[in-house]
């Protein structure tokens, strides 16, 4: 049976073949000439790209490919050897149909519709230059000494039934250029085994490999989204298909008959699976993952199922990074697989290792600095020699006060009405002096007055600020300025949140100075799917995700209702007239309920509406139809005898 339907079939195509290569013959034919000409009227040469005209004999003919003088030239050589040249030209037909060799030379842009090398049974060896963009419908059907076609470089298109019916055709590669294929392009070429198709495809038309009796393997391009009618029909030899993740749909009949097909992986993208998708595949395993759709289908057509491994990973940090060697994190799942991978390396947190100024005896240092996480040098401090002059006599000092260099360094005194303040440095370092105002402090019921000032040293070491009452010494200071600020490692002053900056709070640990750095807000984090609302028969369901921080809900999207379904306990019944059953429900779908029971004769057989009782009343036939809630319906046909 399948055989002839796959025979019918044959002879619907041919003639539509017939009645489209008429139509096209009809179109084909311009009334404007668009050659490329020199200026002197003459087409303009085209360099070769390969083709020896030596190697092949004499030339026995020659003429064009198409009614006007702006179509593709040819030459016919005595070996059997068509040449078809000409640059920007296109084939619009071929009066030649006895040779064995096809050569179509660069320049040449397109093989147009019309069955041009159909029905040119010595035709063995085909090369198409890469200049060639589309080969037209039926270009090379029914070609039947073709073995092998190489689709260069350069094609895009390749129309409907371009090599239909090539029954010695075993091998087809097509170049990555190529981004659709028309329906039967390939269509009962019966000893095809092997198609590697461009990786660029979106669109394959239906029937493509309809009675491809041989195919065994094909590898279908990630950009395919619809699975056409019939596209594998009748495919005895094909094993094992992988569709790829953009697959939404698999048409009508797409493998029936395909009886060797053991495996199929169909991905959670598909949605709709149409009749008769797989009929015929008696050994047919599908692969996908649990809960699919694809799953659903095959539980519900008796189809095995071989349920998809999701990988879910866990991670670890396997290697801590450095700050000059990079780390590395493993990921593992339950079933043992893993992968890694690399941390970058932290990099060196520097700090400063001040400057020592040197005395008359001892050396001093100059400004260096080294990572306060693994200590290495970066920046290494020079010595600097004793200036070798003599010290000074030492100096009462009544304080010590650190601050750091250009910044400015807090000094408040106690005065009294009408006493006047001055500074001095003793080593004449350059020292800013600026009043500030005044203030005063509170110690045991009694107030003291001060006067304030702020003191900014623009070079840094130690320094004896002496401090004068009125012109005369009060007391020394010991001021020791650091070259550059000493940061610690910071304070949260208010914490960022996902839509928020936070402030961090930097302080010197020599003068007490601050800043503030911003926080970046952390930004949403989005949690896995979660379930809001289960969808059942009558209602849709509800998916929600939201932030794993602030648990705000970022985005939402509809569950499909759930299929119903309901069987009864007899699907045919025989009773004698006068006889009454009960109809029961064998299996339906949870939460769904009676809606009522009907009776398509009821001068044969009446049924109660809501019990589902019938009685047998006069000889003949009736259709029992039980309908649900839900709009699913099951039926018994009842016979009175």
């Amino acid at each position: 049976m399948r055989r002839l339907y796959y025979e019918k079939k044959k002879k619907l195509m041919k003639s539509i073949c017939l009645a489209v290569t008429m139509s096209l013959a009809v179109s084909l034919y311009p009334a404007e000439l668009h050659a490329e000409t020199s200026n002197q009227g003459e087409e303009t040469a085209i360099e070769a790209s390969g083709f020896d005209e030596n190697a092949h004999g004499e030339v026995i003919q020659t003429g064009l490919c198409g009614p006007n003088a702006y179509d593709a030239e040819y030459k016919l050589y005595e070996d059997g050897t068509l040449y078809i040249y000409g640059n920007r030209r296109e084939i619009v037909e071929c009066e030649i149909k006895n040779f064995s060799n096809l050569y179509i030379e660069d320049g040449v842009t397109k093989i147009g519709n019309g069955a041009i090398f159909s029905d040119c049974l010595n035709l063995e060896n085909v090369t198409i230059a890469n200049s060639v963009k589309s080969i037209g419908s039926q270009a090379f059907s029914r070609c039947n000494n073709l073995k092998e076609i190489e689709i260069p470089y350069g094609v895009e298109y390749i129309g409907n039934m371009a090599f239909y019916e090539c029954e010695n055709l075993a091998t087809v590669n097509i170049a990555d250029t190529v981004t659709e294929i028309d329906f039967y392009a390939f269509g009962y070429c019966k000893n095809l085994k092997n198609v590697k198709l461009s990786n660029n495809i979106s669109k394959l038309g239906g029937d493509l490999f309809f009675d491809c009796t041989s195919l065994e393997n094909v590898e279908l391009p990630p950009g395919i989204k619809i699975i056409e009618s019939f596209m594998f029909c009748g495919c005895e030899n094909l094993k094992n298909i992988n569709l790829p993740n953009n697959v939404s749909e698999i048409s009508q009949g797409a493998f029936e008959g395909c009886m060797k097909l053991t495996n199929i992986s169909i991905p959670k993208t598909v949605e709709k699976i149409l009749t008769n998708a797989f009929r015929g595949c008696i050994t047919l395993t599908i692969s996908c993952e649990s809960g699919s759709y694809a799953h659903q289908y095959a539980r519900e057509n008796d189809i095995p199922v071989d349920i998809i491994h999701t990988h879910k990973y866990e991670s670890t940090i396997t290697k801590k990074p450095t700050c000059t060697e990079a780390g590395f994190r493993t990921y593992t799942c339950s079933c043992g697989d893993e992968y890694t991978e690399e941390i970058s390396a932290t990099g060196h947190e520097p700090i400063i290792d001040p400057a020592i100024a040197p005395t008359a005896t001892e050396t001093g240092k100059t400004e260096g600095s080294h990572c306060v996480i693994c200590g290495k040098v970066l920046k290494a401090q020079e010595i600097i020699p004793a200036t070798g002059k003599p010290e000074e006599p030492d100096i009462e000092v009544k304080n010590i006060f650190n601050g750091c260099k250009g910044s400015p360094l807090k000094l408040s005194v106690l005065y009294k009405e009408n006493d006047n303040f001055t500074f001095e440095c003793k080593d004449n370092c350059k020292i800013e002096i600026i009043f500030t105002g005044y203030s005063s402090i509170q110690s045991i019921g009694l107030s003291s007055n001060l006067k304030n000032y702020e003191l900014t040293f623009n070079t840094s070491g130690e320094h004896i600020l002496s401090v004068y009452k009125n012109g005369k010494l009060m007391e020394n200071e010991k001021i020791i300025v650091a070259e550059n600020h000493s940061w610690d490692s910071g304070k949260i002053a208010e914490n960022q949140t996902c839509v928020k900056n936070g402030k961090k709070t930097y302080t010197c640990s020599n003068c007490r100075h601050t800043y503030t750095k911003a926080i970046p807000a952390t930004g949403h984090k989005p949690s896995k799917w979660k379930i809001s609302k289960k969808a059942t028969i009558f209602k849709f369901g509800k998916e929600i995700t939201t932030c794993t921080i602030c648990s705000k809900i970022l985005n939402q999207r509809t569950i499909k209702k759930l299929k119903s379904s309901v069987k009864l306990s007899k699907n045919k019944l025989t009773l004698k007239k006068g006889k009454t059953y009960k109809l029961k429900i064998k299996k339906q779908t949870k939460g769904d309920k009676i809606s009522s029971w009907t009776s398509s004769k009821k001068k044969n057989v009446t049924v109660n509406k809501k019990t589902g009782k019938i009685k047998a009343l006069k000889k003949g036939k009736a259709k029992i139809t039980l309908k649900m809630k839900s709009g699913c319906k099951a039926s018994c046909t009842v016979t009175v005898k």
